[in-house]
């Protein structure tokens, strides 16, 4: 029921579009934003990131192996 009631719900805001692009909008945007922060991650050896620099770095190493 809860399901079918989320459906409805996506459907009027979704059929609505022209009438109140507001709404629709609204309801996008809550599914874009990020909720976590990620401020410090653990380096190969040991040592934890200091600057967002490094943060980025070390994500982009780790998709890096998992996507090749």
């Amino acid at each position: 029921m809860v399901r079918a009631d989320e459906e409805m719900h996506r459907n009027r805001i979704l059929g609505g579009f022209k009438n109140h692009p507001k709404r629709f909008y609204r309801y996008m945007r809550k599914f874009q934003t990020v909720k976590d922060v990620v401020t410090a991650l653990k380096k190969k050896d040991g040592e934890v990131t200091t600057t967002h620099q490094e943060v980025t770095d070390e994500l982009a190493k780790s998709f890096q192996k998992m996507l090749t």
